[in-house]
C-alpha cells in the first residue's frame, strides 16, 4: 500500500476496507435494506474491525464524499446536496456513526482534493487496472442499469 497514491485517508481506507469485507461475507437474506442498526451487526465482523471503526468515532468528526453534479448528486431545493449519494451517505453515517458530508465539486477539484486527503470518498472514480495501480479502490456497491430507447429508423446510437 506504500507505493499506492492515496485516493482514501488510511482511516477512511480501514473503515470502507471492514465494512466491504464484512458485507461480503454477508448471506444473501441479511444484505436486505435495513437489517443493521449498526456496523456492529454485519455478519463475520471481527474484532478488529470493531476496533479499527471505534478508532474512527473518536478520532474523526466526519468524512467527506465528493460527487459531481449529476443525476446521483444535484442540489436540492434547500441547498444540500440530494439524490442517491446524499442518502448513501445518511446511511452510512448511521450504520457508522460518524457524519459522511456529501459534497459537490467539479472534476479537476475533486481529483485534486482526493489526491491531497481532504475529500475520502467518491462513487465518480471507477475502477479501472491502472487506478487501481494508483489508488486504493473497492469494487461497486450499487449498480443501475443503462437503457437507451430509440425510435427504429432512427440513426444508431452514438458509441
Amino acid at each position: 500500500m506504500a507505493k499506492l497514491r492515496r485516493i482514501l485517508s488510511i482511516p477512511a481506507a480501514m473503515l470502507l476496507a471492514a465494512f466491504l469485507f464484512s458485507c461480503s461475507q454477508a448471506t444473501e437474506e441479511a444484505r436486505q435494506p435495513g437489517v443493521y442498526a449498526s456496523f456492529r451487526d454485519i455478519p463475520d465482523v471481527t474484532r478488529e474491525d470493531i476496533h479499527a471503526i471505534e478508532k474512527l468515532q473518536a478520532t474523526r468528526s466526519s468524512f467527506s464524499y465528493g460527487m459531481i453534479l449529476s443525476t446521483e448528486a444535484f442540489s436540492g431545493a434547500d441547498g444540500n446536496v440530494t439524490g442517491f449519494s446524499a442518502f448513501l451517505c445518511d446511511w452510512l453515517s448511521g450504520l457508522f456513526g460518524i457524519p459522511f458530508i456529501p459534497a459537490l465539486y467539479g472534476w479537476g477539484d475533486l481529483v485534486e482534493g482526493l489526491e491531497r486527503g481532504v475529500i475520502d470518498f467518491t462513487g465518480e472514480m471507477a475502477a479501472t487496472p491502472e487506478r487501481r495501480e494508483a489508488y486504493y479502490m473497492t469494487d461497486a456497491i450499487a449498480e443501475r442499469q443503462l437503457v437507451v430507447v430509440r425510435p427504429k429508423d432512427s440513426a444508431a446510437p452514438l458509441r
